[in-house]
């Protein structure tokens, strides 16, 4: 989109310096004039749209990740859904139709946005209670789990092709071999909020590509308007997405129940819906 507005902003330029160099040698009356300021001033005004959709879609970023790429902090619930409110309240001041179309389908997603981080909740203060009895000292706990969380980001922004951190991530992992040489506790400390984050992260996209099928389905269905038919379609959907095949990639031709060793010529799959083996 970002782009869409920046040649759009390029066309109306383009457009004001071809009135320009027509009429230098005419001359200029008021309505060129008019005509000119206003293919300027909509050229500035969307290259400044433009901008700010970019600044605000990095903190729209930044309002779902799990660990602050900067201090290593691990992020809660109530930090991110305030940063994603103050995203959608400065994307809401950019009027192009097109912004304010995707501002208002982050509005109506916002609620289930940084509920991810909830299923960390729990996992995360029991590892903080296993590393306060290695680390009695506050602060050095704090220390080891934000040098441990902003390493696992900067690897995980590494995945994702930022290689700008590359640096970045050298470094942080020397001070994660700081803390861990010759003691193992911590290595094995260090180890298990790495699997942590990497968890939360690799089931937050698994419900999101799941959503991402199921939601269409569910928006068909009218007469599902109640707690009770939804989850009977639901139901209905989970073992229709369980037996159906791949069309595309490496598992093309195999159901999920096929990959997971159900055999679906049996009553295998019935034992799972919680039906009895006979």
């Amino acid at each position: 989109m970002i782009g869409d507005i920046d040649r759009e902003a390029k066309r109306l330029q383009k457009a004001a310096l071809k009135l320009e160099k027509q009429l230098t040698t005419r001359g200029w009356t008021d309505t060129v004039f008019v005509e000119w300021s206003s293919l300027t001033e909509r050229s500035d005004t969307l290259r400044q749209q433009a901008a700010r959709l970019r600044f605000w879609g990095d903190c729209l970023q930044d309002s779902v990740e799990i660990v602050d790429l900067r201090s290593g902090e691990i992020r809660d619930f109530a930090i991110n859904a305030w940063m994603l409110n103050e995203t959608l309240a400065g994307l809401r001041q950019l009027d192009h139709p097109r912004i304010q179309t995707l501002t208002d389908k982050l509005v109506a997603q916002a609620p289930d946005l940084p509920t991810f981080l909830n299923a960390m909740t729990q996992p995360l203060a029991d590892w903080q209670a296993r590393t306060a009895q290695h680390f009695p000292n506050p602060q050095w706990a704090a220390f080891f789990q934000s040098k441990v969380a902003r390493l696992w980001r900067l690897e995980h922004a590494l995945r994702n092709g930022h290689r700008q951190y590359t640096q970045a991530l050298v470094e942080a992992r020397q001070w994660v071999a700081e803390f861990v040489i010759d003691d193992p506790i911590a290595h094995a400390l260090a180890q298990d909020l790495l699997n942590l984050l990497e968890r939360v992260v690799r089931t937050s996209s698994a419900a999101e590509n799941i959503n991402s099928v199921l939601r269409p389905f569910m928006n068909s269905r009218r007469e599902s308007t109640d707690q009770t038919s939804r989850q009977l379609f639901l139901n209905l959907f989970w073992l229709w997405f369980n037996m159906h095949k791949f069309d595309r990639g490496p598992r093309t031709g195999k159901s999920p129940y096929q990959l997971a060793g159900i055999d679906l010529g049996t009553d295998d799959w019935l034992t799972l819906l919680g039906y009895p083996p006979d």
